[in-house]
């Protein structure tokens, strides 16, 4: 039952995003839309388990968990122009 309410999505960060160039802690990406970042692909190479100093980039796919809720508010950060 608890699956339910948790989904898992893949995001590109696009060029425009104020996210690129900012450190996952920086970012503030789960204070602001409560999801939690769990990789990140960057030119094909997966970072598994990324940490807070690590850098989210433009092209970059990132993969977050959050509530149904919650991604819509990621995916606006992640790709916005």
């Amino acid at each position: 039952k608890a699956a339910r309410h948790v989904d898992m999505r893949w995001f590109s960060v696009s060029p425009g995003s104020a996210l690129a160039d900012q450190t996952l802690a920086a970012s503030r990406l789960r204070s602001r839309t409560g999801v939690s970042v769990v990789a990140l692909v960057r030119e094909g190479a997966l970072i598994g388990n990324p940490g807070p100093e690590d850098v989210i980039c433009a092209g970059d796919r990132v993969a977050v968990i959050g509530s149904p809720e919650q991604l819509p508010a990621a995916e606006a950060l992640l790709s916005e122009q």
